[in-house]
């Protein structure tokens, strides 16, 4: 599970239609492979949102891993 101060890796792999069901931004200027630091983790029942430090947007945890 993510959480707030974590460092996690950008997967890429981002669906149009998921990305608009969670109702979270399309991560198009992420970089596959690089690295962020959390800044905030909202959970809900079917899906997390997270932002990231330094980074406009809200994006959808299941798009990222914990380093």
């Amino acid at each position: 599970m993510i959480q707030k101060r974590d460092t996690v890796e950008f997967l890429g792999g981002a669906v149009k239609e998921t990305v608009t069901w969670a109702g979270t931004d399309y991560p198009s200027h992420l970089n596959v492979g690089q690295q962020y630091c959390v800044e905030t983790v909202e959970i809900h029942a079917a899906f997390t949102r997270i932002t990231l430090a330094n980074t406009q947007g809200t994006f959808n945890s299941v798009h990222f891993r914990v380093v």
